[in-house]
């Protein structure tokens, strides 16, 4: 069987089409949508699951394929109560991560950065 490489992916995405590009991935498979491209924004609907449980949680990905990277977004994100958050994660998996997200917490809108290693 002859080897069947896969053009580049481009490095931006503007979200410009109907569908996810090939280079989008999810955690765990997602059972229903819930999230929609519409005039070249991604909208991620909040749902309770967490990328620390083994459930599908409201995460789209984009696996990084060198070592040396740059890598930013646009969040436009107002948190209703404590324990929600929307942000950026850089994710080896559920035991070691880093986040950086809007919240809120005590009632206080905040940004942080939140590093996993080891589950703790």
């Amino acid at each position: 069987m002859e080897p069947h490489p896969f053009a580049a992916q481009p490095e931006r995405d503007e979200f410009e089409g109907n569908e996810l590009a090939f280079c989008w991935n999810f955690l765990r498979t997602p059972y229903t949508r819930w999230y929609e491209l519409n005039n070249g924004k991604l909208r991620i609907n909040l749902r309770k699951e967490s990328v620390s449980e083994l459930v599908n949680p409201s995460l789209i990905a984009r696996r990084i394929d060198r070592f040396e990277y740059s890598a930013q977004t646009e969040v436009k994100f107002n948190p209703a109560k404590d324990g929600e958050e929307a942000g950026l994660i850089v994710m080896q998996n559920a035991s070691n991560n880093y986040r950086l997200v809007k919240e809120q917490k005590d009632g206080t809108k905040r940004i942080t950065l939140y590093k996993t290693e080891r589950g703790k």
